[in-house]
């Protein structure tokens, strides 16, 4: 079993997010994070994520959402109630995207097998990474 892909800082950025939306981002339970496709060249990474927050006046709410972080300028978040509304909206936004066998639907796509290995993913992230630093 491959270990979900993580990101602290999308983390972070989710949890800030969570706050302006009213929620207590800090006991926010982030049940998932985990990257499931990219746009090349890169910049553009995509994340499921399921995570329970309590609202400042509702109370707890569950959530399964899909992020869109563009590095250079904007993270979007997509909150759903079901499971099933957040797949097919991954399927939908990660279509055409350098994606790991299964991470869009659940199951091992035959025409994503061999797409990308998921060492090549985590050299992408890396040279992503470096080319951000060296921009700072």
């Amino acid at each position: 079993m491959v270990s979900p892909l993580g990101n602290k800082v999308t983390e972070k950025d989710l949890r800030d997010y969570l706050a302006t939306q009213s929620y207590y981002a800090n006991s926010a339970r982030v049940h998932e994070l985990e990257l499931v496709g990219i746009e090349r060249p890169g910049w553009v990474q995509y994340f499921r994520f399921h995570v329970e927050a309590k609202h400042e006046e509702d109370g707890w709410r569950e959530f399964f959402g899909v992020i869109r972080d563009d590095e250079r300028n904007s993270f979007d978040v997509h909150l759903f109630d079901a499971a099933a509304d957040q797949q097919d909206a991954i399927d939908t936004m990660t279509a055409g995207c350098i994606s790991r066998p299964g991470s869009t639907t659940g199951a091992v796509d035959p025409k994503r097998v061999g797409l990308l290995p998921l060492s090549a993913m985590f050299a992408i992230l890396a040279v992503v990474g470096t080319l951000a630093a060296m921009q700072l």
